[in-house]
């Protein structure tokens, strides 16, 4: 489950005292930081929960964003893999963030991302196993080049998933930035192992 709803409690509380000075009192200029408070407490008013149906082999979600309810699901067939996410924080850390990845695109299984890549690797291999189907398939290669490993099974499954998405780019910056190597050799070492899972199909 992925939830702002705190947030968006928060803020709103800090909103109400200077919403009911501005409208009760007539208090000049507070209506404003008021506003801007209450949108971002409507910004942050969104939840996510992901189910995944045994019985029926069937994944479904519902959520809130922004005030706008949503749903889909989708069979466990349809999966064809756990994808892996990764964005850079301001501090220079890699966050991230579980996807089901389909023929039809990507569906991330949150709104957010966040640190832990091992914590996140060990949540994305438990539920390649609740869905019956090996991490290996899951991770979309059969082998990867030896000098990939340094960085870990969770840098391998980022990589993986990055190219499946077609997020070359993103995925020679990942490298980059873990492994702290070159331009030139990150492209390198990314167009190999795309050339490897292209190749294995």
């Amino acid at each position: 489950m992925d939830s702002m709803i705190w947030l968006a409690v928060f803020f709103a509380l800090v909103s109400s005292p200077m919403l009911y000075a501005a409208l009760v009192h007539g208090t000049k200029g507070i209506q404003y930081p008021a506003g801007v408070f209450l949108l971002i407490a409507l910004f942050c008013l969104r939840k996510k929960t992901f189910v995944f149906d045994a019985r029926q082999r069937i994944v479904r979600w519902q959520g809130i964003r922004i005030l706008k309810l949503y749903s889909g699901s989708m069979p466990f067939s349809d999966i064809k893999e756990i994808g892996t996410e990764t964005m850079p924080s301001p501090h220079g850390q890699t966050l991230y963030r579980l996807t089901l990845i389909t023929a039809q695109g990507v569906t991330p299984l949150s709104d957010n991302y966040g640190g832990g890549g091992q914590w996140l690797e060990k949540i994305r291999a438990a539920i390649a196993g609740f869905l019956k189907q090996d991490a290996p398939s899951i991770a979309g290669a059969a082998s990867v080049p030896d000098d990939l490993e340094v960085g870990g099974s969770d840098l391998d499954a980022s990589i993986r998933s990055l190219l499946v998405q077609g997020r070359k780019i993103d995925a020679i910056a990942l490298l980059r930035s873990k492994e702290k190597i070159g331009l030139s050799q990150a492209v390198q070492r990314i167009d190999e192992l795309d050339r490897k899972r292209l190749s294995n199909g």
